[in-house]
């Protein structure tokens, strides 16, 4: 029985849901906006703007000419390459073997739309109105974390994309078909030929399908393994034994940091707080109608369990905003969820329920606000993160490619991108070097010994992860010629040999 609405509630929800509703929309596109034009300045500027980025594109190129890209590390290059082929085949194809990060840079922000969409299409599908399909999608679009990766020459977004398809492929399915059963396979298959560790997608299909008794189940398992297993065979085979060294053994190198852990899931959620305050209530209204009607758990809850599940994973001190990406994406699906367990509500909610709900993205959205260069586009800090290029970052970054390309090939450069773009050997990756050394299968003397030998005409650092060692070598056997600081937060400093 319809509950009587009192005229001040009346006139609360008549006066107020209009604006709330038009605030969230329009929010949402802003972020929208936002994000596609520090995207698309980010993709066109020529240089590093992330530790990752050059050595990406070195290995994409190396894999287009044929070179060994998963080699022995401890000898000259000695690069680590964590990341299976197929971002890297993706981008080598689509830059034509041109040494620039625009091609890199626009699949991950074309990446990033799509997601977005995806999480819009769910939303509406599932027939959450217009202001809750934005408040969905703004989640996305608005979350810092997306900001700072969106634009970047990495490999998460489209593995993200894959996974995130791979479940979307079989969401509205009660009987799945062995077609759309296949098309999920195949896209959690390239998820993680894209990113090993997206295991979410293809965890949550198999725990689904395992829940109704679907003797699929194994199939789909089996069929995403062995697809998996079949590259990595192969590539393991053509690099001598390297590929899994590089891929699985060197990415579980890292160390692993529990005050890591804690310290950013509190930062997760308190950036998402008023979303989560939403999704306890979705989660109440799903259980007492799951307790009535015993039909099942339905697959975007199982799936934005093993995405949340994988915030611990940002303990690997390797690990950066990346990592919560897919929780962040579980999160803004759940959104969605809410408008659906309102529908099927038995009882007809209070009239100011449907207003709170509505307030409740509106914080959410607010609470998410970032201005390019400045408030909360930095957060959490770092070199670079979440910046967008401005002319002087241009200028200082030509400043030292020009270093770089009078030293080629003989410069041993930190911020790879240089490299690349100057036609020099990417000689080390510093960051890992660390994680190898500590486990004992990398030795820094070979490396001592080039800078003791003054063998490098210029070195260039920027986040100065050598190893110790090889920190105290330099400092010994070169000068700090020059310090270089960009508007983007990167400080570039340039060694020369001390006897010059």
């Amino acid at each position: 029985m319809r509950a009587a609405r009192s005229p001040a509630a009346s006139f609360l929800q008549s006066a107020t849901y209009p604006a709330v509703r038009i605030l969230i929309i329009g929010i949402a596109l802003l972020y929208v906006c936002e994000l596609l034009v520090h995207g698309m300045v980010s993709a066109v500027y020529p240089y590093d703007l992330n530790y990752a980025e050059g050595y990406i594109l070195n290995d994409s190129l190396r894999l287009l000419r044929g070179e060994a890209v998963w080699a022995d590390i401890t000898q000259f290059p000695m690069v680590r390459s964590p990341y299976p082929p197929l971002y890297l085949v993706v981008v080598g194809l689509l830059s034509f073997g041109n040494g620039s990060f625009v091609a890199a840079r626009t699949i991950s922000l074309a990446a990033t739309v799509a997601i977005g969409l995806m999480i819009a299409w769910r939303a509406r599908e599932i027939g959450a109105p217009w202001h809750g399909v934005a408040a969905s999608a703004g989640l996305w679009f608005g979350s810092t974390f997306v900001y700072q990766w969106a634009p970047l020459a990495r490999v998460d977004v489209l593995g993200l994309a894959f996974a995130l398809a791979g479940v979307l492929t079989l969401v509205d399915s009660r009987s799945p078909t062995w077609r759309r059963i296949l098309l999920s396979a195949l896209c959690c298959a390239l998820a993680l030929c894209t990113k090993q560790t997206l295991v979410a997608a293809p965890v949550a299909v198999t725990l689904w399908l395992a829940l109704r008794r679907d003797w699929r189940a194994l199939p789909f398992a089996a069929l995403v393994g062995g697809a998996v297993g079949f590259v990595t065979l192969a590539f393991n085979a053509l690099s001598g034994g390297q590929y899994v060294q590089h891929v699985i053994f060197g990415n579980a190198a890292n160390p692993f940091d529990f005050g890591r852990v804690a310290e950013w899931a509190w930062m997760f959620a308190k950036l998402n707080v008023f979303a989560l305050a939403l999704v306890v209530v979705a989660v109440g209204a799903a259980l007492v109608r799951w307790r009535r009607h015993r039909n099942g758990v339905a697959l975007i809850w199982v799936y934005a369990a093993t995405a949340l599940a994988t915030i611990p994973s940002v303990g690997n001190v390797s690990s950066d905003v990346n990592y919560l990406l897919e929780p962040t994406v579980a999160l803004a699906l759940l959104v969605g969820w809410v408008w659906r367990e309102a529908m099927l509500s038995k009882v007809t909610p209070h009239p100011a329920a449907s207003l709170g709900a509505s307030v409740l993205c509106l914080a959410q959205l607010v609470l998410l606000v970032h201005i390019p260069n400045g408030f909360m586009s930095q957060y959490p800090p770092g070199p670079a993160k979440g910046s967008t290029p401005v002319a002087e970052d241009v200028r200082i970054g030509a400043e030292v490619e020009a270093i770089v390309r009078e030293a080629a090939p003989m410069a041993l450069v930190e911020p790879a991108g240089f490299s690349v773009l100057a036609g020099s050997p990417v000689w080390i990756q510093p960051i890992d070097l660390r994680s190898e050394k500590a486990l004992g299968r990398w030795t820094a003397e070979t490396l001592v010994d080039s800078i003791r030998l003054h063998r490098w005409r210029v070195v260039v650092l920027n986040y100065k992860f050598l190893p110790d060692e090889v920190m105290d070598a330099l400092e010994r056997e070169y000068r700090l010629d020059r310090g270089l600081a960009s508007p983007n937060g990167f400080s570039y400093f340039v060694y020369r040999p001390g006897d010059i």
